[in-house]
């Protein structure tokens, strides 16, 4: 899996809106990375992960949001960022 694949494949040609969260690991120093989900998923599957580690969770965010940002949505424009 790179940066700009999902866990198992690509994801569905139906448009949905995801939402990036950022988690942290523990380790000889803290660090972060960004995760995809599905918006309307009660149980919040990642959909996409980077995968690399971040120092700041302002850097695994601009990670995140550079993704969802470069991905194509269903209608062949691209995805747009909103305000959480």
């Amino acid at each position: 899996m790179n940066d700009d694949s999902a866990p198992g494949g690509q994801l569905g040609c139906s448009a949905v809106a995801l939402k990036i969260r950022i988690l942290a690991a523990q380790g000889p120093k803290l660090v972060y990375r960004a995760e995809a989900y599905e918006e309307e998923d009660q149980f919040r599957d990642r959909k996409w992960v980077c995968q690399h580690e971040h120092e700041t969770v302002e850097h695994a965010l601009i990670c995140g949001m550079a993704w969802l940002n470069d991905r194509p949505d269903a209608r062949g424009s691209r995805a747009r960022l909103r305000p959480l």
